[in-house]
């Protein structure tokens, strides 16, 4: 556990100093990290380390996801490089893996902002989807209606026209 205070103290001041924009909240347990995802402010993103004092970061995330919690992009934070663990932490839907070797906490800031990039690309994505899903539905209601209209005036006995604010003629029978 001592180990871990320090590695999050230089964490916290390493960010302090090449990422200040960055705001980190630290929770020293998986069940405080737990309680935090319950809250109504999310996350932008969540660094997890694979070995905490009350479960591992992969039970964690299974945890949360187990009960539907919110799980921002997170990012697997290992002592050591476990393949078998970095496999697991992806399959388990992880942005990244990051080994705390020399200079890991510039490969784990890249990782923080890559996986929060994504992460809002991705929901905007899904927004635009959505946005053209709608216009597409909203456009064959519009043809359809158009061609109603078409046939409506073709069969029309009386004259039947519209203009456009500048006089010109948009529809006429």
């Amino acid at each position: 556990v001592e180990h871990q205070a320090m590695d999050i103290d230089l964490t916290l001041r390493h960010f302090a100093e090449v990422a200040p924009r960055i705001e980190l909240q630290v929770v020293r347990s998986c069940a405080e990290a737990l309680e935090r995802l319950r809250q109504p402010e999310p996350c932008d993103a969540a660094l997890v380390d694979l070995r905490m004092p009350d479960m591992s970061g992969l039970d964690f995330v299974r945890e949360a996801t187990r009960r539907g919690l919110h799980l921002p992009p997170f990012i697997i934070i290992s002592g050591r490089g476990d393949e078998q663990a970095a496999i697991a932490s992806l399959q388990l839907g992880a942005a990244d893996y990051v080994t705390k070797t020399e200079g890991y906490l510039d490969d784990l800031r890249h990782a923080l902002e890559r996986a929060i990039v994504h992460d809002r690309l991705d929901r905007m994505n899904a927004r635009l989807q959505v946005e053209l899903e709608e216009r597409t539905r909203d456009q064959a209601v519009s043809e359809e209606h158009r061609r109603f209209l078409d046939i409506l005036l073709n069969v029309m006995p009386v004259a039947v026209f519209s203009k456009d604010a500048g006089g010109r003629y948009l529809v006429a029978n």
